[in-house]
């Protein structure tokens, strides 16, 4: 079966993207289709879980779904900062 898409003159445009809790997102150029938007995370404290880019689709939609920040552990903390044991009190 053919199917053929409509190209409209007005660029497809996906809406807004917030930021995630405890993290930022970059826009490339804008919310229209093939624009990409960069997460990530404002502190080392926190990881990024999920996609660290989304895309504007040609159906108007983010591709993937907002990552989030997730905080890491303790020990996971205390384990990535072990050579600088004066930032944190990991006792």
């Amino acid at each position: 079966m053919l199917q053929c898409l409509f190209m409209s003159s007005d660029p497809t445009d996906c809406g807004a993207l917030v930021d995630p809790t405890n993290g930022r997102v970059l826009l490339s150029s804008g919310t229209t289709y093939g624009s990409e938007a960069r997460y990530s995370c404002i502190s080392r404290m926190f990881r990024l879980e999920g996609p660290a880019t989304r895309s504007c689709q040609l159906d108007g939609q983010w591709s993937a779904t907002q990552p989030q920040c997730v905080q890491i552990g303790r020990h996971q903390e205390c384990l990535a900062f072990a050579l600088n044991p004066n930032l944190f009190n990991c006792l």
